[in-house]
Formats: C-alpha cells, sequence, structure tokens
C-alpha cells in the first residue's frame, strides 16, 4: 500500500524482464562511474526516499520466501534510489544485496562483488550497527570459498551472527546461525560438534 502511494506499482510476481529493466537504469545511472565512486555520494536528504529505503529494506526478506523476481526487483529499486538520491544508512545493505543479485541472478560476479565489497567499505565506514549483520551475511553469501575451503568461511559468518544479536536484528541472527550450520555440515564437521555449536 505504502509503496503505491509513492507510485511503485508492481506485481507479486515480476517477470525476469521487470528486474532486466530495473538493473538497466542502474547502469544508466551510473554512467561512466566507477562503481567504487558511489561512496562518496552525498547523503539522502529528502525524506520521502529514505521512508522508501526503510520500507523496501524490510520486503527483502520477506521476498526471498515467495519470488525471487521480486526480490531482485526490490534490491534493483533500492539502489536505483540510492543512485538519484545519495546514500542513506541502508545503502551499505542495498549495494551489497545489488552485489549479489548482479553475481548469483545475472552471472555478473566481476561487477557484484564489486557492488559488494562497496557495501562492505559504506559499513566500515558510515554504517549503523542496525544492518551491518545483513551486509557482512551477503558479503560473506558473496565472496565464501568453495565448500572444500569452508573454514575459512566461519569467522566472516560468526561476526555476522554476533553483530546481528548485538543489533537485535533477529531475523539476520537465524539466517546468520543457518549460514554457519550449513557450513559446518558441508565440511564434514561431526555432528556432535555441530550440535554444541
Amino acid at each position: 500500500d505504502y509503496l503505491r502511494r509513492v507510485g511503485i506499482t508492481w506485481s507479486a510476481h515480476p517477470t525476469r524482464d521487470d528486474v532486466q529493466k530495473e538493473y538497466a537504469v542502474i547502469w544508466r545511472q551510473l554512467g561512466d562511474r566507477p562503481i567504487e565512486a558511489l561512496l562518496h555520494l552525498p547523503r539522502m536528504t529528502d525524506p520521502g526516499a529514505r521512508a522508501t529505503m526503510d520500507v523496501l529494506t524490510s520486503l527483502v526478506s520477506p521476498a526471498l520466501f515467495t519470488d525471487e523476481n521480486l526480490r531482485a526487483l526490490v534490491i534493483g529499486r533500492m539502489g536505483n534510489l540510492s543512485l538519484e538520491h545519495g546514500n542513506s544508512d541502508t545503502s551499505c545493505y542495498t549495494y551489497t544485496a545489488v552485489g549479489n543479485v548482479l553475481a548469483l541472478y545475472f552471472g555478473d560476479y566481476h561487477r557484484g562483488f564489486r557492488f559488494a565489497q562497496l557495501g562492505l567499505d559504506q559499513v566500515e565506514e558510515h554504517g549503523t550497527d542496525r544492518l551491518k549483520a545483513r551486509v557482512y551475511l551477503a558479503f560473506g553469501n558473496l565472496a565464501k570459498a568453495p565448500i572444500r575451503h569452508a573454514p575459512a568461511n566461519r569467522p566472516l559468518a560468526r561476526h555476522a551472527f554476533e553483530t546481528a544479536q548485538r543489533a537485535g536484528d533477529l531475523t539476520y541472527a537465524v539466517f546468520s546461525c543457518n549460514n554457519i550450520l550449513t557450513q559446518l555440515l558441508a565440511s564434514g564437521d561431526p555432528l556432535s560438534e555441530v550440535q554444541g555449536d
């Protein structure tokens, strides 16, 4: 209902073409600037854009469980709002999430990793604790080593879990815990140790 009031009218099940159009706008707005230059965008001051970013951020997780295209579309619009209005405190998560979509949805791993790194850099430089766990988890999902090197991924996964707990972000604490357990199981740790973790 809120999104309709601000002019965003999407189907609950958008098409891949809808997603591609949203990301084409990102590339047009980026122009010839390097991705890393977005770290220095001015602060987002428009209250409507900031509120919309907050609403869209809250929709990413539910969209994950309902429609892959919807999730990618939500994240793409967050990226476009940041490019158009400047960086908000949610842009760190936005950029890391855009990186995941570029890499895992579109197969553009090079630019996806650059966006994910941008989000990580922003959360370290300008971020609030509220979204740090989301950034760490999204970055870890994209940057993780192959299963044979799963132990190398554990420090970032544990850091995301601890950060989510400190921030009171219970949803991402659970997502992070699931990530840790998946890594332990995938790397063949004994079940007695996994259960104790």
